[in-house]
């Protein structure tokens, strides 16, 4: 996927219905982070750009693993990978 996803890319890929807006979050500098809304509701969608598979791996294992805060969870894609 490129650093700019489109309504498209996004349908293609994920599950969450017909896409009304994608918007870049204007704080960070690594990674690319935007909020997505959906017919099914609204999401982050967060392209790495910079941390390694393993990081990543961590990453989600660690929001997986929070129970009692508020903390995005992962939504794999269509390929069944995060």
């Amino acid at each position: 996927m490129s650093h700019h996803p489109n309504s498209a890319c996004i349908e293609k890929n994920w599950s969450i219905g017909r896409i009304a807006s994608v918007r870049r979050f204007k704080n960070g500098v690594i990674n690319k982070t935007y909020k997505v809304r959906a017919t099914n509701g609204e999401y982050v969608l967060r392209i790495y750009t910079a941390k390694s598979a393993r990081d990543v791996a961590f990453e989600v294992a660690l929001l997986k693993h929070i129970k009692n805060l508020p903390v995005p969870h992962v939504v794999r894609g269509n390929d069944g990978d995060i």
